[in-house]
């Protein structure tokens, strides 16, 4: 920093050799300012502005339901204290009430089949068995006439005898057989309509329970914040639609608080990680929180989707918190501390002229003019 010399160092002289000392300082730089001039420890800052955020939160997300998308309803004020089990969203529900109906009414039909299917099985297995009892009584008739002697009968007789005993076999075995198929084909239709009831039902639960999961509650107690729609720049709102797995608010943890900010890419590599910040608060600007870096990301992006402009994010961690004054979302200022000279020339930043000594390094009140001690 030598090289800022000559637009005080001539001045220091001039304090020491009076009035004509005066005409060899640099144009700009009045008498005045050397007086000024002291020596002590400089500190070089970099100012940014950003929002306090938690370091934990409980994220609730839109529900996982069979539909593409869903509207909101009702929700929440953004900021507002909720208790865990309160409700804080509500999605709309017509689509699936008028499912949720359509559907009781066809279960109603399909018990209804099925008792009637169930009292006609019975009805006509009844039937066939009757059948099959007349036919074995039958069968046990003709067996007896069957067994009278061949000599005690004319053979024409005794043949007609032996033909009604083996029709009596095949009716009883065809009636058996119809009873054996009807009581296989009413299971099979019953198994059926029950399995089809069954879906009914399952569709119904399904329904009742995409309902209830279109109110969302609060998981524990804290803070509610709404997401953000990142491409609109604006916080949801009544009326917005989403899809299954969008973010729809956090309670954060106001145990642990830090702040995200920009770092414009003209600055690039002005920050590092560990170097120490004072964080004060918008809503409280008398209170100052000291912190450090804490991350820099690699990649300046736009800082919205309109923007030319791009910026690093920057993670700030807090050495303490106020959880009774910082809510997630408040603007914050940040100073960082880039650099500092032990017993260095200084002068206020209003004598130096920047056209001759652009160079210059500056925080808010003063300007390196020496950082060496003489």
């Amino acid at each position: 920093m030598r090289h800022l010399a000559p637009l005080l160092g001539l001045g220091v002289a001039a304090a020491c050799s009076g009035v004509e000392a005066d005409r060899a300082l640099p144009d700009g730089v009045p008498m005045a300012s050397v007086a000024a001039t002291r020596r002590g420890d400089f500190e070089s800052h970099l100012l940014l502005t950003g929002s306090i955020e938690a370091v934990r939160s409980t994220q609730s997300t839109a529900p996982n339901v069979p539909v593409s998308e869903l509207q909101i309803r009702w929700m929440a004020e953004d900021g507002a204290f909720v208790r865990a089990g309160q409700k804080v969203l509500e999605f709309e529900n017509d689509t699936f009430a008028g499912v949720v109906e359509d559907l009781k009414l066809t279960r109603s039909k399909e018990e209804k089949e099925l008792r009637r299917l169930a009292a006609q099985s019975r009805a006509d297995a009844a039937e066939k068995a009757f059948a099959v009892r007349t036919r074995e009584v039958e069968l046990e008739k003709a067996r007896l006439d069957a067994d009278v002697p061949q000599e005690l009968l004319p053979l024409r007789e005794f043949q007609a005898k032996q033909l009604a005993l083996e029709r009596a076999r095949t009716e009883l075995d065809k009636a058996r057989q119809e009873l054996e198929a009807h009581l296989r084909t009413q299971a099979e239709e019953k198994a059926l309509k029950e399995l089809q009831l069954e879906k009914t039902v399952y569709d119904i639960r399904a329904a009742e329970e995409a309902i209830q999961a279109l109110s969302l509650e609060a998981p524990i107690d804290g803070i509610l914040v709404i997401a953000a729609i990142s491409w609109e720049d604006r916080k949801l709102q009544v009326g917005d639609n989403v899809w299954q797995g969008f973010p729809l608010f956090d309670i954060p943890d106001l145990a642990e608080m830090r702040v995200r900010a920009l770092l414009s890419d003209v600055d690039d590599g002005r920050l590092q990680p560990g170097m120490k910040a004072s964080v004060t608060l918008d809503a409280h600007p008398a209170l100052e929180f000291p912190g450090e870096v804490e991350s820099v990301t690699e990649v300046a992006q736009e800082t919205s989707p309109r923007s030319l402009r791009r910026a690093f994010t920057v993670q700030v961690r807090l050495s303490r918190t106020d959880p009774e004054r910082m809510r997630p979302g408040m603007a914050a200022r940040v100073r960082v501390t880039t650099g500092t000279r032990k017993n260095a020339l200084l002068a206020p930043r209003s004598v130096f002229d920047f056209a001759k000594a652009p160079d210059a390094i500056c925080n808010l009140f003063e300007c390196v003019v020496e950082d060496q001690p003489p």
